[in-house]
């Protein structure tokens, strides 16, 4: 499950009617950016992942929320640890292709063409060594947790200049 949420605690005096759809709008707006990040670490997947978004503006704080609860994307994000793959009917054997590389890196944010295994193999067992974790939520975390406060205090900035009051952030 990728979950990230950052928050901001707002002064009172700039939370009126006003100031609170300028904040929403920009943390509506920081949420779908964020989003996008997410969506293009699976982005050349054949399996589709769900990215949902949750924001929240109270009086004092900021909240935006990006999560899945894909399990897929939870084990390519945080890793797996060796483990045994067996078929699922009992005397069965497992098919797979071996030699091709992942879509995806460690460290990256991004997920490439990859490309498919030629050489086709079956098995009764595998004995998988576990995924290395991708890191996909570390990453976006820290590129985004640079500009979050910023952005806040931007659109309270622009919301007070444009409604005459002054803005102390």
């Amino acid at each position: 499950m990728a979950v990230i949420i950052r928050t901001v605690n707002l002064p009172k005096l700039l939370t009126p009617n006003g100031a609170y759809g300028a904040i929403l709008k920009e943390a509506n707006q920081y949420a779908k950016d964020m989003k996008l990040d997410f969506d293009a670490t699976t982005g050349t997947w054949n399996h589709k992942v769900n990215f949902q978004t949750d924001v929240s503006v109270l009086p004092d704080i900021v909240s935006v929320k990006v999560w899945t609860d894909d399990e897929i994307y939870g084990y390519v994000d945080k890793g797996t640890k060796p483990h045994i793959i067996r078929p699922k009917k009992p005397g069965g054997r497992l098919f797979f292709k071996v030699g091709g590389t992942p879509k995806t890196q460690p460290g990256q944010d991004t997920a490439g063409p990859g490309s498919p295994g030629t050489k086709l193999v079956a098995a009764s067992e595998v004995h998988h060594p576990g995924t290395k974790a991708r890191n996909f939520t570390k990453e976006i975390s820290k590129h985004h947790s640079r500009d979050f406060y910023a952005r806040m205090r931007t659109a309270i900035r622009k919301w007070a200049r444009e409604s005459g009051h002054s803005a102390n952030v």
